[in-house]
């Protein structure tokens, strides 16, 4: 079996035992071939010690060449910092790009060349589990296209560009956006989001 081009982590399994640890081993591991990735998708009321929650979260992203967040996840993290602070010390930690989701106020993402921001395409929101996940699942596929993960390819991911990086906020909102309108966490592939955005007021019409 051919080694993973992107390993993907979040949530309870980064900050709680005995798991936590495992993961930690097994994205290690995965470095050497993959592309690291990771929402902390924080749940606080199953974190027992914030503060090593906090810990822990920090150390795994110096790992990570891709980090996504919400402003929600920023504000437990750290309340005293806006969410742009956090994320440029997390870059500076290590990643090559850090994701900021913010719901109805769209998107933003550094990198090394600067800051990307998006509007959050416009949608009816039916149901909005799932909404995270799409993004992520958005932003990993639409780096994919590009030829950007893998190991391999973390120094060109490391140099990606602004107008390149508004171009995946862009499809990671509207994967996001697909998966809102309807009932029922439902992720879109490829094809449908392709569709939809060749049709920009698609996502409207599922919450119709």
């Amino acid at each position: 079996m051919a080694p993973p081009l992107v390993a993907h982590t979040g949530s309870i399994a980064t900050v709680l035992e005995p798991g936590c640890r495992a993961t930690v081993a097994l994205l290690d591991a995965y470095h050497v071939s993959a592309t690291i990735t990771f929402d902390p998708n924080v749940r606080p009321a199953l974190i027992d010690d914030d503060e090593q929650g906090r810990t822990r979260i920090d150390r795994l992203v110096e790992r990570c060449d891709v980090v996504k967040a919400s402003d929600e996840d920023m504000a437990w993290i750290d309340p005293d910092r806006t969410p742009e602070q956090v994320a440029q010390t997390w870059l500076d930690s290590g990643p090559a790009v850090v994701a900021v989701t913010m719901g109805e106020h769209g998107a933003f993402a550094i990198c090394e060349a600067g800051i990307a921001r998006v509007a959050a395409p416009p949608v009816d929101v039916v149901d909005t589990v799932g909404a995270g996940d799409a993004f992520m699942t958005g932003l990993i596929d639409a780096l994919w296209s590009l030829g950007l993960l893998g190991a391999q390819r973390r120094t060109d991911l490391r140099r990606i560009g602004v107008d390149t990086l508004t171009d995946v906020l862009r499809t990671a909102g509207l994967s996001s956006a697909l998966t809102v309108a309807p009932a029922g966490a439902d992720l879109p592939d490829r094809a449908t989001r392709d569709a939809a955005a060749a049709s920009p007021d698609e996502p409207r019409t599922h919450g119709g």
